[in-house]
């Protein structure tokens, strides 16, 4: 497939049932020139803090592209704590708790 040359970088949604599912949909979006993820957990029922915690760096190390996590408290059952996200490169907060977005992103512009 050829795609049209972009104005700026290209970031694709990655949403999938196991995060194994993930992984795999994270290398196949490289191979066809995405240049970034913004990953949600993997899509169960009701996940607890420490399996959201354990997806993201698990899915991570299957790539080198930029991973931004999509926080959804009320979708999701827990959101993340801004301490445990020090080292993300992005977060889409959606719900209205700016203060955690601003502790989430830190010195970054939001």
């Amino acid at each position: 497939m050829k795609w049209p040359k972009a104005k700026g970088p290209i970031l694709t949604g990655v949403a999938e049932y196991t995060t194994q599912g993930a992984c795999e949909t994270v290398v196949a979006a490289k191979e066809v020139g995405v240049d970034g993820i913004m990953l949600l957990p993997a899509l169960v029922y009701k996940s607890d803090e420490r399996e959201i915690m354990a997806h993201y760096p698990t899915v991570a190390t299957s790539t080198d592209l930029p991973i931004m996590c999509y926080n959804n408290p009320p979708v999701y059952g827990v959101g993340h704590e801004p301490r445990k996200f020090q080292r993300v490169g992005g977060c889409s907060q959606k719900s209205s708790a700016s203060r955690k977005l601003r502790a989430m992103c830190g010195s970054s512009q939001i």
